[in-house]
């Protein structure tokens, strides 16, 4: 095991950190922004 597969290792994982989290917060955003058009839709419905 040398330092270089050390401080590969870590960068991939790093990476595959940063793109979890990155797609976390985009599925929840999403999550929250349909839930944002569907209370104003049923404002605007007459608050069926």
């Amino acid at each position: 095991m040398t330092p270089a597969w050390a401080f590969l290792i870590l960068a991939t994982l790093m990476v595959v950190g940063g793109v979890a989290l990155s797609w976390a917060s985009a599925v929840r955003r999403k999550r929250s922004y349909e839930e944002f058009i569907v209370r104003k839709a049923k404002r605007a419905g007459g608050g069926q």
